[in-house]
Protein backbone atom coordinates (compact mmCIF):
# COMPACT_ATOMS: atom_id res chain seq x y z
CA UNK A 1 0.00 0.00 0.00
CA UNK A 2 1.45 3.35 -0.95
CA UNK A 3 1.46 6.04 1.43
CA UNK A 4 0.16 9.19 0.30
CA UNK A 5 2.54 12.41 0.05
CA UNK A 6 1.51 16.19 1.35
CA UNK A 7 3.83 19.14 0.23
CA UNK A 8 4.95 21.80 2.28
CA UNK A 9 3.03 24.38 0.58
CA UNK A 10 -0.46 22.40 1.05
CA UNK A 11 0.87 22.01 4.92
CA UNK A 12 1.52 25.86 4.90
CA UNK A 13 -2.36 25.88 3.81
CA UNK A 14 -3.87 24.29 5.93
CA UNK A 15 -1.95 25.59 9.26
CA UNK A 16 -3.06 29.08 7.65
CA UNK A 17 -6.41 28.21 7.72
CA UNK A 18 -6.63 26.84 11.20
CA UNK A 19 -4.29 30.22 12.48
CA UNK A 20 -1.94 28.15 13.22
CA UNK A 21 1.25 29.09 11.12
CA UNK A 22 3.87 30.95 12.77
CA UNK A 23 6.76 31.20 10.57
CA UNK A 24 8.56 27.84 8.49
CA UNK A 25 12.29 27.39 9.95
CA UNK A 26 14.76 27.12 7.79
CA UNK A 27 18.94 25.91 7.95
CA UNK A 28 19.29 29.85 7.31
CA UNK A 29 16.31 31.71 8.44
CA UNK A 30 12.94 32.34 9.52
CA UNK A 31 10.17 32.51 7.19
CA UNK A 32 6.81 32.62 5.96
CA UNK A 33 6.61 31.67 2.56
CA UNK A 34 7.37 28.65 1.11
CA UNK A 35 10.63 28.60 0.05
CA UNK A 36 11.80 27.61 -3.14
CA UNK A 37 13.78 24.57 -2.61
CA UNK A 38 10.91 23.56 -0.63
CA UNK A 39 8.27 23.84 -2.64
CA UNK A 40 8.77 20.14 -3.82
CA UNK A 41 9.33 18.35 -0.27
CA UNK A 42 6.78 16.08 0.88
CA UNK A 43 6.14 13.83 3.70
CA UNK A 44 4.22 10.90 4.69
CA UNK A 45 3.78 10.88 8.39
CA UNK A 46 3.69 13.27 10.75
CA UNK A 47 5.01 13.00 14.67
CA UNK A 48 5.32 14.82 17.97
CA UNK A 49 7.42 11.69 19.04
CA UNK A 50 11.26 12.34 17.35
CA UNK A 51 11.59 8.69 18.54
CA UNK A 52 9.33 7.49 15.31
CA UNK A 53 10.57 10.42 12.84
CA UNK A 54 12.25 9.77 10.11
CA UNK A 55 13.21 11.09 6.51
CA UNK A 56 9.75 11.22 5.49
CA UNK A 57 7.87 12.30 8.66
CA UNK A 58 7.24 15.95 9.02
CA UNK A 59 8.08 16.50 13.19
CA UNK A 60 6.41 19.16 14.69
CA UNK A 61 6.95 20.38 18.15
CA UNK A 62 4.54 23.20 20.17
CA UNK A 63 6.98 24.79 22.68
CA UNK A 64 4.72 25.70 25.24
CA UNK A 65 4.63 22.59 26.91
CA UNK A 66 8.19 21.28 26.27
CA UNK A 67 10.00 19.32 29.45
CA UNK A 68 13.43 21.06 30.08
CA UNK A 69 16.42 18.06 29.86
CA UNK A 70 17.57 16.10 32.64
Amino acid sequence: MQKELITVPQIRKLLLQENLLKEIITPTDWVYTVPQEMTDLAFTSLSYDSRTADAATLFSVKGLLLKKAT
